[in-house]
């Protein structure tokens, strides 16, 4: 594993080599260590989660294996929100289900609320100003537990993109 040292522009090799190598998987920091969640592992899908821990000032670092995801993913979107790791999209079949992983317990749950874009397999789910939205085909926010239509979107039900905040006044802007 490698990081990136901002202030002396250069990667910087890890102490420790990834349980495995994988690709097209999710990645997000949580209180301060690196979650990796799924992908594709050689010619198979994986719901595997390893939490790493890394200190910067020693570039050593260490890792556990975590509960595993519900369902094999790849390809897909995950965001942290409320200190839970939210996952959608990227399964093999075209769903509407969006995971919850609880960092606290080590529990992975499926929301028993589901989206109004059933036959999308790309999404992005983001963190955004206190709440969490999800664009596809259609915009959802999720609030007290429900999933509420936005707004339509131009992106179509196959089309693969990826979406980064970027601070601006009353626009996602990006």
């Amino acid at each position: 594993m490698e990081i990136y040292n901002k202030t002396g522009e250069k990667w910087e090799q890890l102490s420790i080599e990834l349980t495995f190598a994988r690709y097209q998987h999710c990645a997000v920091d949580i209180s301060g260590k690196l979650l990796i969640m799924g992908g594709k592992a050689e010619a198979s899908v994986t719901e595997t989660v390893e939490q790493y821990t890394i200190n910067l000032a020693t570039l050593e670092a260490s890792n556990i294996t975590k509960a595993n995801m519900l369902t094999e993913r790849y390809m897909f979107s995950c965001a942290v929100f409320e200190n839970n790791v939210y996952i959608s999209g990227g399964t093999d079949t075209y769903d509407d289900s969006v995971d919850m992983y609880d960092v606290d317990k080590d529990v992975w749950t499926r929301l028993t609320t589901t989206l109004n874009d059933g036959s999308s397999y790309y999404r992005q789910i983001i963190n955004l100003n206190g709440a969490l939205y999800l664009f596809a085909k259609v915009t959802e926010v999720y609030k007290d537990g429900i999933w509420s239509l936005v707004n339509d979107s131009t992106i179509s039900e196959n089309d693969f993109f990826n979406m980064v905040v970027v601070p601006c006044e009353n626009y996602l802007c990006g």
